[in-house]
């Protein structure tokens, strides 16, 4: 017997497709992927300007997320640059 082979095919409503591709909330889905790609860059112990970027990005959109902001100071210490730091560690 002659079977064809069988195919897998990803569902088309996957979390991930969802948060690429609804446009309503593009914004919204933008800050959350630089949160996420920020967050992920930021673990190694030496400096990553990409995680600096995705950060940076993700409190322009969103100034009030305390949490990124201490991401973004812990990224921007860990090239020496303690006044910027510091200055996003401030709650002034």
């Amino acid at each position: 017997m002659h079977s064809t082979p069988r195919r897998f095919y990803a569902p088309k409503e996957t979390n991930l497709f969802k948060l690429i591709i609804n446009k309503e909330n593009h914004l919204h889905n933008v800050q959350h992927l630089n949160i996420f790609r920020g967050k992920m860059l930021d673990v190694f112990p030496d400096y990553r300007k990409e995680a600096e970027d995705h950060l940076s990005k993700a409190v322009k959109l969103n100034p009030s997320l305390a949490d990124v902001w201490l991401c973004l100071g812990n990224c921007i210490w860990k090239k020496r640059d303690l006044t910027a730091a510091k200055n996003c560690l401030s709650l002034d």
